[in-house]
């Protein structure tokens, strides 16, 4: 490769690094003027995001195991009750108040804010140790 396709590149890494850290891609005026930036310049700026995005990551993971927990609450509220008898029942009266433009499951969890490996029909992960 050359300088400038590797410059293009490292630019890329940097824009879904700052995007995986705040949310949001680099824009002028709001984050750094990379006009001038070099090759070493976007490798610092990407190593300073490493910490921000860590973060985020364990926010997210705190947030999906707080939706689960909820999830899990209401679908044991309504299995507690003498009109549903199943978690089947429990779980479409759970769901019936999300809106969504489709029926797919993971819309579904992502209004619910669970994450993409849970089964929440089944009340379990996809993945084996994680919940």
């Amino acid at each position: 490769m050359n300088d400038s396709t590797d410059l293009y590149m490292i630019a890329g890494i940097y824009s879904d690094a700052h995007k995986d850290a705040y949310g949001f891609r680099p824009r002028q005026g709001i984050s750094p003027d990379t006009t001038n930036w070099t090759y070493d310049d976007y490798v610092a700026a990407i190593k300073k995001l490493e910490p921000v995005i860590e973060a985020e990551i364990e926010r997210e993971k705190e947030e999906e195991r707080i939706a689960i927990v909820e999830f899990e609450s209401t679908v044991s509220q309504f299995l507690s009750t003498v009109s549903y008898s199943t978690r089947e029942q429990a779980v479409k009266y759970a769901i019936r108040n999300v809106e969504t433009e489709y029926t797919d499951d993971d819309e579904i969890k992502w209004k619910l804010g669970l994450p993409y490996h849970y089964d929440f029909r089944a009340g379990k992960s996809l993945l084996k140790g994680k919940i």
